[in-house]
């Protein structure tokens, strides 16, 4: 998956995150109705693993009394195969506090709330002041979750990179392996479907376009492709 480097990220008082972001020619400014994460925990058979997406901002957010969704693009997405947890949360808090996101979604219950409380430590002892672990919705039915996926793909409002791990196990996955511990064998979805679950369940609030004066020029929908 091609880096996704942010030089500079804010939230307005409205709720909007801008990122500036380096690309090859020029740098970048990219609007976001919101900015969130979901987190796959380490396990004795499994690596970690998280993934950080955004809602690209669209005017036609609400258009005639329906709502119309921004799509969510993976922004960020981590493998973790080492065994000290600090060393994931270092990671996943400089990621998050890089990119403004504020919720990380998980398995807040047994057997992960001891990983919860370390957590929690960490941030504590090191000051960390952005990204919290929120309870993913739904965290039990792995089913609904790959099919909020699948729905917000087949309507084009998930971007997800052919290089990224989060695409090499939605191309493998069948609903055989669903009765198989799919939390395990498929980390990448399993955060996946706790960060799509969550935009899907809780809808990000209607921020209004507000742009200060500079060099950058407002995005449009047409300019803002798939990576």
């Amino acid at each position: 998956m091609e880096p996704y480097n942010v030089i500079k990220a804010e939230r307005a008082d409205n709720g909007m995150i801008t990122h500036t972001i380096v690309t090859k020619s020029e740098d970048k400014v990219l609007y976001y109705h919101d900015v969130r994460a979901g987190l796959s925990w380490p396990t004795e058979a499994a690596p970690g693993y998280y993934c950080i997406l955004g809602e690209k901002y669209t005017e036609t957010y609400r258009f005639e009394g329906m709502n119309r969704r921004g799509e969510l693009r993976l922004l960020v997405e981590r493998e973790f195969n080492g065994i000290s947890l600090n060393d994931l949360f270092a990671q996943l808090t400089d990621d998050t506090a890089m990119l403004e996101c504020r919720s990380i979604y998980t398995d807040t219950e047994e057997p992960f709330k001891g990983h919860v409380e370390a957590f929690w430590e960490f941030v504590y002892k090191k000051g960390v002041k952005v990204g919290s672990l929120t309870p993913a919705p739904y965290v039990g039915n792995f089913l609904l979750g790959i099919s909020w996926i699948q729905d917000w793909a087949k309507e084009g409002l998930l971007s997800v990179p052919e290089t990224s791990i989060a695409y090499s196990q939605l191309k493998t996955i069948s609903k055989a392996d669903l009765a198989e511990s799919p939390e395990e064998r498929f980390p990448a979805i399993n955060a996946l479907r706790f960060v799509v679950g969550a935009f899907h369940k809780y809808q990000p609030g209607l921020a209004r376009f507000a742009p200060k004066r500079s060099r950058y020029a407002a995005p449009r929908r047409a300019s803002l492709g798939r990576r």
